[in-house]
């Protein structure tokens, strides 16, 4: 984890957990903090060698330099994989930050009229001379959504990176922008011949999984359940594995609800992997979870973050790197939910079904359905963004006015800070996908693995979020993906 401060031309870079800046003489004096991996450095490294570009490591942090001088910001552009970087350009005295596409890797930043410091945790930020003023705001938005969603966090200055974005800071000037440099601007169904889409989908999964496991120098294993997503990822990485053992592991609860082992163990023996079942009990989770707390300083109201730290901390007695199946929901319509949603939010276009909701929402007491009876009952609210903050909200506005005695600044819509409509889309579905993928995936289910696996001194990779992955999905037909017509 790294920290940098700037206050009016000072530099300082924190070195905790032996972190380290990159310095190269065959890099113009440029300097980098890097946290990730680049999984296709070798295939932009040649590309590079042919422009007379000389390496002395065989590091993805040293392309990255490279790739900058080379082509300037644009170079995130051809980057495949889960990163956050900064990298100082003295020539030009600017800052250069930017983060991956899928939001994988954290960017905390904090910034006042006079100072700017950025890290991988915000207690690292906490820990310099700054304001600790929570934002009312924010407390709202957790308490809606269960984590802070977009580029806020509970404290006033402190900010996210947001995904696939650069951040310039340029010294000179004193001025500051954050632009994206990818999204889904339009979808399409263009692939909609069945056998093709599987054919495609089979081709970059399996280089998806390959460049995240040929290219590791240290034992690599896998989470492992009995659903598809997470037995598919570790039938390709044994294709894949060049070390003569490799381990998965699943979790068991101690009271053996969900228990996924006997599944996990079927598909174990089927790849012949060395399988740990990491039994975790109601002990272990009251003496943990103070400190727990703790750790995830931008905390999230999701149980899972609990069995990712436990067989986080188990699996590292046996691997360095951990493939996940996070990002397969998100991607291939795997919710459930998704078909109820579309039925619900056709209602919400009925004029009568509106006016009997929003009776009803004023008459009967507070109860876990009223947030559904205040979002058929305005018309107004009848878009993809606010649709998504009612289904997703804990607590309904009558309860969220009782738990907060000071009151947020009153937004236009009750869910205004998402604006994540595509007017481009064509598919509702779709729009329930980029949302979840640019909030809840982003927020939540990228945070809970990679604090727990960093803590653990491990390292996460996602091959269901390869961006090639994400963007060929919205190329094919809703009847394609799974469980939409289910």
């Amino acid at each position: 984890h790294q920290t940098m401060f700037y206050d009016k031309q000072v530099w300082c870079f924190s070195d905790k957990y032996n972190s380290s800046i990159l310095k190269n003489k065959n890099t113009n004096g440029l300097n980098i903090i890097f946290n990730g991996e680049i999984y296709n450095y070798k295939e932009i490294k040649v590309d590079l060698i042919s422009k007379w570009y000389n390496f002395t490591s065989n590091t993805d942090t040293e392309v990255i330099l490279a790739a900058y001088l080379e082509r300037g910001e644009s170079c995130v552009s051809k980057f495949n994989g889960m990163r956050s970087f900064a990298l100082y350009d003295p020539n030009k005295n600017k800052l250069f930050c930017s983060r991956d596409r899928m939001w994988q890797k954290p960017f905390y930043y904090f910034r006042d009229w006079k100072k700017f410091i950025f890290s991988s945790e915000i207690k690292w930020i906490l820990a310099t001379w700054i304001d600790r003023i929570l934002d009312i705001d924010q407390i709202h938005e957790y308490l809606l959504f269960h984590y802070t969603p977009w580029n806020k966090t509970l404290i006033k200055n402190i900010y996210k990176l947001p995904s696939a974005s650069n951040l310039i800071f340029d010294l000179n000037k004193n001025s500051f922008s954050i632009n994206k440099y990818w999204d889904i601007e339009v979808d399409s169904t263009k692939n909609d011949n069945f056998n093709n889409a599987v054919d495609f989908t089979d081709k970059i999964l399996n280089d998806s999984v390959k460049i995240r496991t040929e290219n590791s120098d240290v034992p690599v294993g896998t989470f492992l359940s009995w659903w598809l997503d997470s037995s598919l990822i570790s039938a390709l990485f044994k294709k894949y594995y060049k070390w003569s053992e490799f381990h998965t592991f699943n979790v068991v609860r101690e009271d053996n609800l969900s228990n996924e082992s006997k599944f996990a163990k079927i598909v174990a023996d089927d790849i012949w992997s060395k399988h740990h079942n990491v039994k975790i009990t109601g002990k272990m989770v009251l003496d943990n979870i103070e400190m727990l707390q703790k750790h995830y300083c931008d905390p999230i109201a999701e149980a899972g973050f609990i069995p990712n730290y436990f067989v986080s901390q188990y699996a590292k007695d046996f691997a360095t790197v951990i493939l996940t199946w996070d990002g397969w929901d998100e991607v291939f319509a795997w919710y459930s939910y998704y078909s109820f949603l579309r039925k619900f939010w056709r209602l919400g276009q009925i004029p009568w079904i509106k006016s009997m909701a929003r009776v009803l929402a004023k008459l009967l007491p507070i109860s876990k359905y009223q947030k559904w009876f205040e979002f058929l009952s305005n018309a107004k609210w009848s878009s993809y963004d606010n649709f998504f903050g009612h289904t997703i909200s804990t607590f309904s506005t009558k309860e969220m006015d009782l738990l907060l005695t000071k009151k947020p600044k009153k937004n236009k819509e009750p869910f205004g800070i998402i604006k994540l409509t595509k007017k481009n889309f064509h598919s509702f579905l779709n729009q329930l996908i980029y949302t979840d993928q640019r909030v809840l995936l982003s927020e939540c289910y990228n945070v809970k693995p990679d604090k727990a696996l960093m803590w653990s001194s491990l390292e996460g990779r996602s091959p269901l979020q390869d961006y090639r992955l994400v963007e060929f999905a919205y190329t094919i037909p809703d009847k394609f993906k799974i469980k939409w017509n289910k």
